[in-house]
């Protein structure tokens, strides 16, 4: 997730000593009871935000999460209404400060539960480290430009330096709680407040009374996180009536395969990726939001693509392939490919091809 309204307050068009947004007329207006308290969900607040904001639609479009919010859920339906963190920061005292305040912890929120979202939906550990890592690579990189600004910052109203400080405030508080939840999938150590405070920041390092508190959903949410991680939960929440083409080999191995089939026979086409081929492969429930394959093969060589391989799947043939409807054949990619098409498929001049499918298939042995 790439912070785009965050880093809108520190550097966009939501800095708040930009004189457009010195109107305390506009912040008393919007600031609602449901935006400071969304009590329907944090995404209440959020199209709440859209509304105020409609004609800025790029503070919008940070879907960098989407693909994994579409995927079939654990049925855990554990949220992330409210901090987990709490770290000290200034009162508000005026409407422009309470609706940014408002803004920041809320957004802070978001991101939060969107990020837990994610990991519990049905996706594979890899990925669940990919999204750990990659959200706190962004904090700790945002971290680093509010510390690079400090001296911008203490240049401008009492009411910005304010508004900043609860901006920073609960940037390490999202640091603090990815670090907490996931320790499991972080791939460098957790951070320490001499590291936060005086290497990102660049500020006064606070006393370890004046650091932070956790609230108890904190560990509740991480002790899910780990049940998640250690299997505990999705062996007994299989999805009633899934379909998938149930891979029983390695997916390592599987991902290996694959590479070399887009490399050396061209098998597949832009807007397809490797990873939507493995993820098509290896899911366990596949759905209509699942990425569709468009080959970039001759039906044949697919076809032989599928004989040799079915062999490591429960579930993989051309009448599964035809349900699915999420694969296009190269002659044909307006329509899903049928099974007949792939059964009637035959030609001596890709023959060649099936010895060399059959080599690279013998890697997942």
């Amino acid at each position: 997730m790439e912070l785009t309204i965050l880093r809108s307050i520190l550097l966009g068009q939501l800095r708040p000593w930009l004189s457009r947004n010195q109107n305390n007329k506009f912040f008393s207006t919007n600031l609602t009871p449901q935006f400071l308290n969304p009590i329907n969900g944090i995404d209440e607040y959020y199209n709440l935000l859209k509304g105020i904001y409609k004609s800025n639609k790029e503070l919008f479009q940070d879907d960098s999460l989407t693909i994994y919010l579409k995927q079939p859920t654990l049925k855990i339906k554990q949220q992330i209404s409210e901090p987990l963190i709490v770290l000290k920061q200034p009162t508000a005292t005026n409407p422009i400060e309470r609706f940014y305040y408002a803004l920041i912890i809320n957004e802070v929120t978001r991101v939060s539960n969107n990020i837990l979202q994610a990991i519990i939906r049905d996706i594979k550990d890899i990925d669940r480290k990919y999204i750990v890592n990659s959200i706190k690579s962004n904090i700790v990189s945002f971290l680093s430009i509010i510390g690079d600004n400090q001296s911008v910052i203490k240049t401008q109203d009492q009411s910005s330096q304010n508004i900043m400080d609860v901006l920073q405030s609960n940037t390490v508080r999202l640091l603090l709680e990815i670090e907490l939840l996931y320790p499991h999938y972080l791939s460098s150590i957790q951070s320490d407040k001499y590291q936060i405070f005086s290497e990102f920041l660049k500020t006064e390092v606070p006393t370890e009374e004046e650091y932070y508190i956790e609230k108890p959903l904190l560990k509740e949410i991480s002790n899910l996180s780990t049940q998640v991680s250690k299997k505990i939960i999705t062996q007994n929440l299989d999805i009633p009536d899934a379909f998938s083409f149930k891979f029983k080999g390695d997916t390592e191995k599987l991902k290996t395969v694959i590479s070399q089939l887009v490399i050396k026979c061209d098998f597949i086409k832009a807007p397809t990726t490797e990873k939507h081929l493995l993820e098509v492969f290896t899911s366990k429930n596949l759905t209509e939001n699942s990425p569709n394959i468009y080959l970039n093969c001759q039906t044949v060589v697919f076809k032989y693509f599928i004989e040799s391989i079915k062999v490591y799947f429960n579930n993989f043939n051309p009448t599964q392939m035809e349900k699915s409807k999420l694969f296009y054949s190269k002659d044909n990619p307006e329509k899903p490919l049928k099974a007949q098409t792939i059964y009637s498929s035959v030609s001596n001049d890709y023959d060649e091809k099936k010895e060399e499918i059959s080599n690279y298939i013998n890697h997942l042995k």
